[in-house]
């Protein structure tokens, strides 16, 4: 999800359930890969607050680069839906 803000730069947050993650192991490796996500992605991104939720991956063993690859884009498509010119 996304919405614009007033803060000048973008903003990230994240929901990870303990019911999908119930390890804090499983948690924690998700949240790094979404801040890594953000993290090259941030810069480029107009002031808008992003919200991500994870769900479960059904491919679970693709490698590290797809899932990152995949994340990135779903970030993109977020921003893109609140502000059509980026």
């Amino acid at each position: 999800m996304a919405r614009p803000n007033e803060q000048g730069h973008a903003r990230l947050g994240m929901v990870v359930s303990r019911r999908l993650y119930p390890r804090a192991v499983d948690r924690n490796r998700v949240r790094r890969r979404i801040r890594e996500a953000f993290r090259h992605l941030g810069p480029a991104l107009p002031a808008l607050d992003l919200v991500v939720r994870a769900q479960a991956v059904p491919d679970a063993g693709a490698p590290r680069g797809a899932q990152n690859l995949d994340l990135l884009s779903a970030l993109e498509k977020a921003a893109k839906k609140c502000f059509p010119a980026c």
